[in-house]
Parts: C-alpha cells; sequence; structure tokens
C-alpha cells in the first residue's frame, strides 16, 4: 500500500490525530503525564488507509541580517522530529551559514555557507525539544528571503 503524504501544521496534525482515532486504546490526550512515545512522526489516518500525515514546517520569508552577526530567522516550538531543509533563495545578496539553536542556545545543527539559489539539510531536532531558534550569519549585509521545508 502506497501512502500519501499530507503537510501540516505539529498542532494541525495532532488535532486532527486526535480527533480521527476511533478507538479509546489509540487516543492520545496532552497532558503533564503524555509520554513522548504515545504521538508518533507520521499518523496513520483510520478513515482513508491510503493517506499518512507527516508533520513539518514550512515557512518562506525574508530577514534583514548583517554580515558576520548571527540573526534570529525563526523560532519554533515542536513538538515532533523535524529535519528542515533550509534554502538560500537565488536573488539573495550573499552565502549564509545556518544554525538552530534551542532555548538555552545550544546548537542543535549547522551547515557549512549555502550559495544563494541552493540548499542544505540540517541535522534533526528532537521531538519534544522545546522552542528552538533558526539563525543565520551572512557575508553580506542585506534582506535575505529563507526557505525551511
Amino acid at each position: 500500500m502506497k501512502l500519501s503524504k499530507i503537510a501540516l501544521s505539529s498542532m494541525a496534525a495532532l488535532a486532527l490525530a486526535l480527533a480521527v482515532s476511533s478507538a479509546p486504546q489509540e487516543k492520545a490526550a496532552m497532558t503533564e503525564n503524555t509520554d513522548a512515545t504515545e504521538i508518533t512522526d507520521v499518523i496513520e489516518s483510520p478513515i482513508n488507509d491510503n493517506i499518512a500525515i507527516t508533520p513539518r514546517i514550512n515557512w518562506t520569508d525574508s530577514a534583514a541580517l548583517t554580515k558576520n552577526v548571527w540573526g534570529n530567522v525563526i523560532g519554533s516550538n515542536n513538538i515532533f522530529r523535524d529535519t528542515p531543509t533550509i534554502t538560500n533563495w537565488a536573488g539573495n545578496p550573499g552565502e549564509a551559514v545556518f544554525r538552530i539553536v534551542d532555548g538555552s542556545e545550544n546548537i542543535i545543527a549547522e551547515s557549512d555557507y549555502v550559495k544563494p539559489g541552493k540548499s542544505t539539510k540540517l541535522g534533526s531536532i528532537p521531538a519534544f525539544s522545546g522552542t528552538y531558534t533558526l539563525q543565520a550569519m551572512v557575508e553580506k549585509t542585506g534582506n535575505y528571503t529563507i526557505e525551511i521545508d
């Protein structure tokens, strides 16, 4: 059986999983006692066995970045494991290096310099790891359009 994939935000996927789960033992409640193993990254739908829901971030916007200074691009509070692909758009002023940091500024993943029009896949962000931030440092000051998928 081949499964189709639908991209949803983490919260939308969780809400959908809770809403469509038909058997009581399959329902996961977000409480203080929820075990991280109770919620999976791919949720198979009991309504249609040809659909799998894979939660992921998909964001594109611009950020004003300063040469040789780490700048915050976007932050998120994740509940699913993620391995984001970051794109430095083709019209950007120059190369950029990207990293993911947690709430304590610990580096979770980091890239080499990425040329305009190129992408890089960052390391895995663990599920339930709290707030994390994508940061970028550039070789030329300017406005950069960045895509996360």
